[in-house]
């Protein structure tokens, strides 16, 4: 893996959801079409989460001695603790990007040698490297589900009984 291309895809990952995500309206941002499911406005909320805690971990494993073990969270039960539905889009964006921003100052720190280093999550072993990649991949199919490009998320349109009768 080269860390370098890895840094400019999160890069180029993070520029295009923070231009795009406002372009996407409001009503739809934060349309649930079932009620345990996440809305696009909730899957940035998971984003954030999984900025913060990336961040963190990648962090740890620079400084660890030894194998690093990847602690799990419970992304559900974050998502409605932190009610990212009911934040503001404002604050949410600001907060996962701002993350992200440091996830590349910390990822610029890292040398070719580290990549290597060891870790296990769950009951496998993986590689920094790894860790880095899977992030991005994560991010990229969240990418597509708040992007929706077949529209299949979209809500029905609501109209008053005026605008109905005048189609």
């Amino acid at each position: 893996m080269n860390i370098s291309e890895q840094i400019v895809s999160l890069q180029n990952i993070v520029t295009t959801i923070r231009s795009n995500y406002f372009l996407i309206p409001k009503d739809l941002r934060e349309y649930k079409n079932e009620p345990k499911k996440w809305s696009k406005k909730e899957i940035l909320g998971h984003l954030t989460d999984s900025a913060r805690y990336n961040l963190q971990r990648f962090t740890e494993i620079i400084h660890a001695e030894g194998i690093y073990i990847v602690k799990p969270y419970d992304q559900d039960t974050l998502v409605l603790l932190n009610d990212y539905q009911n934040t503001s889009d404002y604050d949410l964006i600001s907060l996962w990007q701002l993350l992200n921003h440091n996830i590349i100052r910390v990822l610029k720190t890292v040398d070719e040698s580290l990549l290597k280093k060891q870790i296990i999550m769950g009951n496998e072993t993986f590689t920094f490297s790894w860790l880095i990649e899977d992030y991005i991949v994560h991010l990229n199919h969240h990418y597509g589900q708040i992007f929706d490009k077949d529209n299949s998320e979209i809500p029905p349109l609501k109209v008053g009984l005026d605008q109905a009768i005048e189609a």
